[in-house]
Parts: C-alpha cells; structure tokens; sequence
C-alpha cells in the first residue's frame, strides 16, 4: 500500500473494511500487508490459493457450435465509472444509484465458475476489459470465431434508462462488470441453466472464424471494440 499526506486514516479503514467483507464471503483471509509512503496513491493486491484435482475451466476450450452465455448484466459497471468520473448528471435517482452501486460493488462469480467448470462448460473468461475484448481472447485461444446477437444481451434496463444512446456500447465494449462469458454444448447449456441460481442469458454461439455482431433482424453490425487496454 502506497500512501502520500493526503490520504485520510478514514478513507483507508474503509478501504479494508471494504476488502475484508468482501473476503469474508468467500473465506478469504487478509494477510500480511507492507505500506509505504508514495508521491502516489497505490494498491497492490497478490492472491494465493491451491488447485483442487478436478481442474481448471479454461479460455482455449470452446468449440464449433458451443452456445455463449453470459451470467447477470454487461454495461452496468461502465454506466456507473461514466457518471462518477464525468459526474453526470441522471435525472432518475434509483437508475444512477443502481449503476454507480454495479461499478462499485462488482459480484465475484467465484461460485458460479465452480459450478460451471462441474456441470461440463467448456471455456470461460470474466468479462472485465470489455465483451467484445475478452470474447476476442477467448476465440483466439481457442482458435475459433463467435456469432453474437445484440438483441439478446443482458443489459440492465437502469442502464438503457440512464443512457439511451449509448448502453449498447457499453454493454459491448464497457468491461469491469466481472460478470463470466462462458461456452458449453446445448444439452450442458440446460443443465446449467436449470442447476445455477444466477441469470444466465445466451447471447450466440461459436462459428469457425471471425466475430460478428447482428442486430435483431439478422444485420451485421460494425462496432469497433474499445475494451480496456492496459498499454494504451
């Protein structure tokens, strides 16, 4: 932990408390800690934890024909980072409290990806730079493209509330929503929908090459992605 002058005792007890409750739900501990004095304000967070026999749900495991799912909302978080960072002003009050609250409240779907690796998906990636980014990542490493309806995204109604003209962009390129894209044949697909207690909305499916986007009546659309990259 970095720290300057300006950062107030209470601002950092909130910070842990904010961390530790988070923890707590997924029998986390917080050990250890090294703080120093920085011109600026950082954080910097490792996480530990060990391997159980039955493996790990990978990105480079999607296949030909796999339906794509998505487990809750996309866009959100995005909705609510644009309204703090630009104060925005949104004139229903419920709209700009849930997004602001999605941004800063992101659920860790640490239990959904358990259950997804043990019901049989077959790749899964967080959504956190951006659908069409980390959907891009999981493609390539699977060798394989994606077919995406854009009428079926599961994008929050606070949000298209909010920002009428721009929700789906945000639902497409927004990320930090944490949310996880995932694969799986169509039987497993059922199982999974009918076992998990999390919205899970299909969005597409996996083609040979290339991603494309349509719209409701089967166009293509041309969206350029615009998730987060960490070099630019």
């Amino acid at each position: 932990l970095g720290i300057n002058n300006e950062i107030k005792v209470e601002d950092l007890s909130s910070l842990y408390l904010g961390i530790m409750n988070k923890c707590k739900i997924y029998n986390v501990a917080v050990i250890g800690g090294d703080i120093v004095k920085s011109r600026d304000f950082f954080i910097s967070i490792s996480a530990y934890g060990a391997l159980k026999q039955n493996g790990v749900l990978k990105r480079s495991g999607a296949l030909v024909n796999d339906l794509i799912a998505i487990t809750g909302n996309i866009g959100s978080s995005y909705g609510g980072y644009k309204i703090l960072s630009e104060n925005i002003d949104i004139n229903d009050k419920l709209a700009k409290d849930h997004l602001i609250n999605s941004h800063n409240n992101p659920i860790p779907r640490v239990n959904e990806g358990l259950e997804l690796l043990n019901l049989g998906a077959n790749s899964a990636i967080d959504i956190s730079d951006g659908l069409l980014d980390d959907l891009n990542k999981l493609c390539k490493s699977s060798n394989v493209g994606a077919e995406i309806h854009s009428n079926d995204l599961p994008i929050d109604s606070y949000l298209k509330i909010a920002f009428r003209d721009d929700y789906l962009d945000y639902a497409l390129n927004g990320g930090e929503d944490y949310e996880l894209l995932f694969t799986a044949q169509n039987d497993v697909m059922k199982k999974i929908k009918n076992n998990i207690n999390t919205n899970i909305t299909i969005i597409g499916k996996i083609i040979e090459k290339e991603i494309i986007i349509l719209d409701e009546l089967g166009n293509e659309i041309n969206i350029d992605p615009k998730g987060w990259d960490h070099f630019k």
